[in-house]
């Protein structure tokens, strides 16, 4: 299962728990603008939203709109936002959602809708071979949400996340250096990989990063600097096909 589709499944979990659990009061408040109570719009949104995803959306806004006091908006925004997340609409989750932890600070959802910024933000992040600045803005975003709320049910979760998109940045770091390897412009592969050598030491690329460091230094002849990489290697991955790599390497000259 691909990370994304695990996210969506534990996803679709916690929003289970939260749609099972919304209570029911009927208090009605009828403006002369609408002619059905709060109540009746979230029980119809609730009842429609997985069947009829725009006509819900637009249920909830009419809560939001009429009936900015009602105990139901909370429930309705949350609704909302996933409703969005759901359908990619992950521009419109993300605002939702930010307006959400701005005018309810106290909500006892705002732990969830932390969450599903997260996953929002994830979800936005391109291919490698594509620009980054958004996958690094969502990346902090995520990083600040750990820090501030370090007691959060998703915080592994997001841990996790984080993790992920490491990766994905610690890829591209590599796709460019291989490039530059590639055509001879060793000085700049270099600074590529020992960027993901300081930059991303936990992600999937770091064994080659470092063993593409190795390859580079021994083509200038710096052996000293070559074994004094593979002992690195060799203490952070020591199980690593890269260590093995690097070893044939230097077994001729590092001592």
């Amino acid at each position: 299962m691909s990370y994304k589709k695990k996210i969506v499944k534990n996803l679709a979990i916690y929003f289970s728990i939260i749609f099972l659990s919304s209570c029911s009061n009927n208090e009605k408040i009828i403006p002369d603008t609408i002619s059905q109570s709060d109540y009746e719009l979230f029980s119809e949104g609730k009842k429609i939203m997985f069947s009829d995803h725009k006509k819900a959306i637009k249920v909830f806004d009419n809560i939001e709109t009429y009936y900015p006091s009602s105990i139901y908006n909370e429930r309705s925004i949350v609704l909302k936002a996933y409703l969005y997340y759901i359908n990619s609409k992950f521009d419109d989750a993300e605002i939702t959602v930010e307006n959400f932890l701005e005018n309810y600070p106290s909500s006892s959802y705002c732990d969830y809708m932390h969450y599903l910024l997260a996953m929002t933000l994830c979800m936005q992040i391109s291919d490698v071979q594509r620009d980054q600045s958004n996958t690094v803005k969502s990346i902090n975003k995520i990083k600040n949400l750990i820090i501030n709320y370090p007691n959060s049910e998703y915080s592994q979760e997001l841990k996790e996340i984080v993790l992920y998109i490491q990766d994905i940045l610690a890829s591209k770091e590599m796709n460019i250096g291989r490039f530059y390897q590639k055509n001879n412009d060793i000085i700049a592969a270099l600074k590529r990989f020992q960027y993901v050598n300081d930059n991303y030491n936990n992600s999937v690329v770091a064994p080659e990063a470092m063993y593409r460091t190795i390859e580079i230094y021994e083509s200038l002849r710096l052996h000293k600097e070559a074994v004094k990489n593979f002992h690195k290697l060799q203490n952070q991955y020591p199980q690593s096909k890269w260590t093995n790599y690097a070893n044939k390497r230097v077994n001729n000259y590092q001592n």
